[in-house]
């Protein structure tokens, strides 16, 4: 997938062609060249998909010519056209969506961008070109109790929010739009320039995937997501421990996706109203699911709590239950700090836990990792440093070099108002 931008305009072009990919220059004028001499696009009727079996094979067409250009052969003043002049009595030969030729001295620059192209070849057999407009649509949030990630607007809406300062442009895809790049699901930019955000109408009551495209660079699941789909480790998790985990989609994306469900039905608590009644009088046994009980999920742990208490424990610290990379693991190792990992059950089966701990008079105390992220996490995805591989200077959340020597993973910056305001929010997430 590439992006580029026409001046005030928006449009889509697919280029199709069965198992031969051919690629085909789409220059970019501005609207007075563009418009007055060659056509061209014309705001949101520039949409369309186009199959280029209409193109020829010859080697010789101004459509060969404009792809070999963007492998680096062609000539001219004009980017790979030859003689402007010469070509211009070709021009009308052209689909229209071609019918383009680029003022730039590199078109490469505009449309390479880490080996897009060369994926596409190698994988697939089309290759998508977003017209996008040159700068975000700046608009205040629409409600003020917002927070970031997913809010629900009643049974049928969300509106999502991302805070990510110093992007050019975000896309929202998910199976709310088939995962198809759209100007419609372009999020719009607050006017502090921090958050992004858009709402997503015409839901159902049902369990949506989704992802967000950065600047055309990266794809990323939402960094508060209350649960995330792994393609790479989901397909060992027991289905009695997650019963009707969401199917992956597979075949749309690639990567971890966040999901939000619209109707789900709320834990109907039935020890609400417990306290500790002596906070300095507790014995806390430190549990690890993993190792605690073969099976690994919180419906076992349920029928061991007569055993721990019994033991005279009347406090329970679970080692970090978060999702955290792979499956096997202490959980010292986050990467969605909201989300229940998956592996011991789904976030109803803990608040069980926790509700029948309550009224046995034992209390559940939560290891929440706030020190670090993986690799896997949406805040190191964002902002990254390839060439040191590290979190980059102008990450929100993250210290490029851990401020300490016993550091594991990437340091969460808590200096910084980006940790303070996520710490914030999961904390209140994980108590309510």
């Amino acid at each position: 997938m590439k992006f580029i931008t026409e001046k005030e305009g928006l449009g889509l072009v697919r280029i199709v062609r069965g198992y031969k990919l051919v690629l085909l220059v789409v220059g970019i004028l501005y609207s007075s060249l563009s418009h007055a001499q060659w056509g061209g696009f014309e705001g949101e009727d520039a949409e369309e998909e186009i199959d280029t079996e209409t193109v020829s094979d010859s080697t010789d067409t101004p459509g060969d010519a404009a792809g070999a250009d963007m492998f680096g052969g062609g000539g001219g003043g004009w980017g790979g056209f030859g003689g402007a002049e010469e070509e211009a009595s070709k021009v009308d030969t052209l689909p229209a969506y071609a019918r383009f030729i680029p003022p730039y001295d590199s078109l490469r620059e505009m449309i390479f961008y880490e080996g897009v192209i060369e994926d596409c070849i190698e994988h697939r057999d089309t290759l998508d070109i977003v017209v996008r407009a040159s700068s975000p649509n700046i608009i205040a949030l629409p409600f003020s109790d917002l927070k970031d990630g997913v809010n629900y607007i009643g049974d049928t809406s969300v509106v999502l929010l991302l805070h990510a300062p110093r992007k050019d442009f975000i896309y929202v895809q998910g199976d709310f739009n088939d995962w198809k790049l759209s100007n419609d699901y372009a999020m719009n930019l607050t006017p502090d320039r921090n958050t992004w955000w858009i709402q997503v109408n015409g839901l159902q009551k049902k369990s949506y995937a989704y992802i967000y495209n950065i600047d055309g660079k990266i794809k990323v699941a939402d960094p508060l997501a209350e649960l995330v789909l792994d393609p790479w480790n989901d397909a060992w998790i027991n289905g009695k421990n997650f019963p009707k985990l969401p199917a992956y989609p597979t075949g749309k994306t690639n990567g971890i996706v966040s999901v939000f469900t619209l109707g789900k039905t709320a834990y109907p608590w039935k020890n609400s109203a417990f306290e500790i009644k002596n906070q300095t009088a507790l014995n806390i046994y430190e549990l690890h699911i993993r190792d605690f009980i073969a099976s690994r999920d919180y419906n076992t742990l349920i029928d061991t709590l007569n055993y721990i208490k019994n033991m005279g424990i009347n406090a329970i610290e679970l080692m970090p239950i978060g999702e955290f990379e792979a499956n096997n693991s202490w959980g010292y190792n986050p990467s969605f700090h909201m989300a229940v990992d998956k592996y011991y059950g789904n976030e109803n089966q803990l608040k069980e836990f926790i509700d029948i701990c309550h009224g046995e008079g034992i209390a559940v105390i939560l290891d929440i990792v706030l020190n670090h992220a993986f690799g896997q996490s949406s805040h190191c995805r964002m902002y990254w440093d390839a060439n040191n591989n590290r979190p980059s200077s102008d990450n929100p959340w993250l210290n490029p070099v851990a401020k300490h020597d016993f550091n594991v993973g990437y340091d969460y910056n808590h200096e910084s108002s980006s940790t303070a305001k996520f710490v914030q929010q999961v904390l209140h997430h994980w108590l309510t």
